[in-house]
């Protein structure tokens, strides 16, 4: 075999093995799967007109036996409302980053989970997702109503005497910062820094109450 043979047949196994080494340190990413509930442009408008409405009392029992009382948490400053579904997937997966935000406020602003299940449901929901904060058990979803929280994972800040300062229809990345900066912005406090990474990039809501 003559040696320029061998040195095309060198230079394509240097050629391959290239390849292979390029493609090997290429990450492995996947496509962000499309939310299961989008957020659509008629949710975002009726959750933008609930802005600095009055929003509706509660006084109620938590899963713990303590009181939540909205006007009490309000007095100084506001609270952060997540509206939950027992057993909804979506009500899962967003937990987490509402735990991550009550946690990067240090408990500095009163977060309250409302749930649809039963206070029961709720206690093992607590557990479950090692929630910190409390949660009340709606199950005629009268303050999903009153809210107009039409899907599982909507939130809402009410500020100070009980002001809805703004309603979200769901989460993403963009939307969870957004929340962080409300929320300090209200309650007068330093911005938190909060990982949500990981958080889905797509708008995505819940499903139906």
């Amino acid at each position: 075999m003559r040696l320029s043979d061998l040195s095309l047949i060198a230079a394509g196994v240097l050629s391959a093995a290239g390849l292979g080494l390029l493609l090997a340190a290429r990450p492995n990413v996947l496509a962000e799967p499309e939310p299961r509930h989008p957020i659509t442009d008629e949710m975002l408008h009726e959750a933008a007109a609930r802005a600095n409405s009055t929003g509706p009392t509660i006084d109620a029992v938590d899963t713990e036996g303590d009181k939540v009382n909205l006007t009490k948490l309000t007095e100084g400053g506001p609270a952060f409302l997540i509206f939950i579904m027992d057993s909804c997937p979506c009500s899962m997966e967003a937990q987490p980053f509402f735990q991550r935000l009550y946690d990067g406020f240090g408990q500095k602003v009163p977060f309250v989970g409302v749930t649809d299940g039963t206070l029961v449901q709720g206690k093992e929901w607590k557990a479950h997702f090692q929630m910190t904060f409390p949660l009340i058990s709606d199950p005629k979803k009268d303050l999903m109503q009153a809210f107009g929280a039409k899907h599982s994972a909507y939130t809402a800040l009410v500020g100070k005497g009980g002001r809805v300062v703004k309603l979200w229809p769901g989460y993403d990345q963009a939307m969870l910062g957004e929340m962080k900066a409300a929320i300090a912005r209200e309650a007068g406090v330093p911005d938190p820094k909060v990982s949500t990474s990981d958080a889905p990039t797509k708008p995505t809501s819940g499903c139906v109450f």
